[in-house]
């Protein structure tokens, strides 16, 4: 198999992408929490692995019918902190979840400065 230059782990891409629709996650901040941590923790590119979460997060909750109810630096922060392990699957899912929104209201509230993401 052809691996494209950029990818340091093709199969580690691959699991990450497809971990979300495994069936272990039926909602929609599961499905973006185990998408973050399995891009973040496979290293599956060279570069730019909490970028490219980031970016997959917003992809996932726009193709489901959601919108980020914050700005793409509190999501950083988020897939930050999951990146030396200090968030884990569990708690990330909470901290997603409360970054989602749904069309023309909010489904959950919006991460405030006050909201830890430790822990």
């Amino acid at each position: 198999m052809l691996v494209p230059r950029g990818i340091l782990n093709g199969s580690g891409v691959e699991s990450a992408i497809t971990r979300p629709h495994h069936g272990y996650h039926p909602r929609i901040e599961q499905k973006a929490a185990a998408l973050v941590h399995g891009i973040v923790s496979n290293h599956g590119f060279v570069d730019g692995n909490k970028r490219t979460a980031v970016c997959m997060v917003e992809v996932l909750a726009v193709r489901s019918g959601y919108r980020l109810a914050v700005e793409d630096l509190v999501l950083a922060d988020v897939v930050t902190a999951v990146a030396p392990g200090r968030l884990g699957l569990r708690r990330a899912c909470y901290v997603v979840q409360r970054t989602l929104g749904t069309g023309r209201h909010h489904r959950t509230a919006c991460l405030g400065s006050a909201d830890r993401i430790d822990g």
